[in-house]
């Protein structure tokens, strides 16, 4: 897709649409998006111009390449799953 000279990409890593280390507006946006295509474990890929954030691509993500915040907070995220399943 061709984006404005002014645009930025924008890469993030969602875990069942939580991120780390992002700001509201992309934290929300992956909250969605997980709640719309509920994929787990997803490289969110947005273009961000004047008039906001835009949805370019989802994208696996490797449990290998996942930092070792997002690999704890992975860990963490499934074990509330199971819990809530006994």
């Amino acid at each position: 897709q061709k984006i404005s000279e002014r645009a930025t990409v924008v890469k993030c890593v969602s875990i069942f649409g939580k991120t780390i280390n992002r700001c509201e507006n992309i934290s929300y946006l992956a909250e969605r998006i997980y709640e719309v295509f509920r994929v787990p474990l997803v490289e969110i890929v947005l273009v961000k111009d004047d008039s906001g954030y835009k949805l370019s691509s989802l994208a696996p993500v490797k449990y290998s390449h996942l930092s070792r915040d997002e690999t704890e907070m992975l860990q963490n995220l499934l074990e509330k799953r199971v819990k809530h399943l006994d």
